[in-house]
């Protein structure tokens, strides 16, 4: 698992000066000081220097346990998605386990599922107003509504000729399924026979 690195501790003024103290009361004392008048009163070098440890050490113990604990969020953060996973697996194996058992639920520090509330009759009745006035206002027919709307009078067809003018539907449909009539051929003239004539008086 990698971890993320932590930056450098950056000492800070006051640790900077413990240090300098430190460091020149231990090598740059002259060996002939013995005390010096620290707050009125007298103090000895092996006193200070005692003291400025002491100083020393309360500040490393913070640098060192604020470093420990940069690198045990990053840590933590790290892990944190897969815990989360196995966490949640573990829960669906108990539940699967012990059923909707609440207290062996409780056990476990599982939360039992809540029971559905069934509804008052007073919440049905807004529930289904709602509903009515919510179809009244969308325009929204069941199918017994929509089976009662008919259509009001009769459909009619209208036929238009070639010159586009109507034609009536019975003679439309009686030219346009049969053939057209041949005209009927004239009658042939009757021979005319001369009348006889009278014998001429003696």
């Amino acid at each position: 698992m990698a971890t993320t690195p932590t930056k450098p501790n950056v000492p800070s003024k006051f640790q900077t000066e413990v240090a300098g103290m430190i460091s020149g009361f231990t090598n740059d004392l002259p060996t002939t000081v013995k005390n010096l008048t620290i707050a009125g009163g007298s103090m000895t070098v092996a006193a200070i220097l005692s003291q400025l440890n002491a100083i020393m050490t309360t500040i490393n113990t913070v640098a060192t346990t604020k470093t420990a604990f940069t690198e045990a969020v990053a840590a933590r953060k790290a892990a944190l998605p897969a815990d989360k996973a196995f966490i949640a697996q573990l829960v669906m194996a108990v539940k699967l386990l012990f059923g909707t058992s609440a207290s062996q639920l409780a056990a476990f520090g599982i939360t039992p599922p809540k029971a559905k509330a069934k509804p008052t009759i007073k919440a049905l009745a807004i529930a289904k107003a709602k509903s009515a006035a919510t179809r009244a206002l969308r325009g929204t027919k069941g199918k017994k509504q929509k089976a009662a709307i008919t259509l009001q009078g009769q459909s009619t067809l209208q036929v238009l000729g070639p010159d586009g003018q109507p034609v009536d539907p019975a003679d439309a449909g009686s030219s346009s399924g049969s053939a057209p009539a041949t005209p009927a051929a004239p009658a042939a003239a009757a021979p005319v026979t001369p009348a006889p004539t009278p014998p001429a008086a003696h």
